[in-house]
């Protein structure tokens, strides 16, 4: 599996130098290349460079954290999913911790569609699609619903602040208890981590920040 970056930065050697030695820090032993193209004209300051990294992972686990103040819902919270995918392995898992997620959409409408149909994949979704007229007049739903499935290809386990076990499970997850998962996954940092056990994971504090 692949995990791809796009940095902008500055057009000097120097400035290429220090990115790439972070994202060698980054990727450890699995840096597989890093590549650096000029940017179009108008960069201000200048012109840029385009730095992409290609980073060859395992991926077994991945833990990410959702900010309580940012993340309330897994409308939202889904960045875990669709920006860490392609950092998992097939058989891998995807651990959320989510203290502020409370509820499936930001509204009435997403959260009750989102209850009742679930994360099951693209081919059950489409065909949801096709079934259910109320899924096919919000299509926004059903796109959310496919782009927070893992396809089967790996395990995604919630652990929220505020839905329950039956609620999480309801809609095609696992679930996990936050106090637990958060107390075993503390002091994190961003990249490859090694537990007291042994157990590697990477960990991604923000998957806003632009991890694909």
């Amino acid at each position: 599996e692949l995990v791809q970056k796009d940095i902008a930065a500055w057009s000097s050697k120097r400035a290429r130098d220090c990115i790439a030695k972070q994202l060698e820090r980054e990727g450890g032993r699995e840096l597989a290349s890093v590549k650096v193209t000029p940017l179009p004209p108008g960069v201000p300051n200048g012109a840029g460079l385009r730095v992409k990294s290609v980073v060859r992972s395992n991926g077994t686990k991945v833990v990410v954290y959702l900010d309580p103040h940012e993340y309330r819902s897994t409308w939202l919270g889904n960045k875990a999913v669709y920006r860490t995918r392609l950092a998992i392995a097939n058989g891998g898992e995807l651990v959320v911790l989510a203290p502020g997620v409370k509820e499936f959409g930001e509204d009435a409408t997403i959260d009750r569609l989102v209850r009742k149909f679930g994360y099951r994949g693209t081919p059950t979704t489409l065909e949801q699609v096709r079934r259910e007229p109320e899924l096919a007049g919000n299509l926004s739903a059903a796109a959310h619903l496919m782009h927070g499935a893992s396809e089967g290809r790996f395990a995604i386990t919630y652990c929220p602040g505020k839905l329950s076990r039956d609620e999480i499970e309801g809609v095609g997850f696992q679930y996990a208890d936050l106090a637990t998962m958060t107390k075993r996954y503390a002091d994190l940092r961003d990249g490859w981590n090694t537990t007291t056990d042994g157990e590697e994971v990477y960990f991604v504090s923000n998957p806003a920040l632009g991890l694909w």
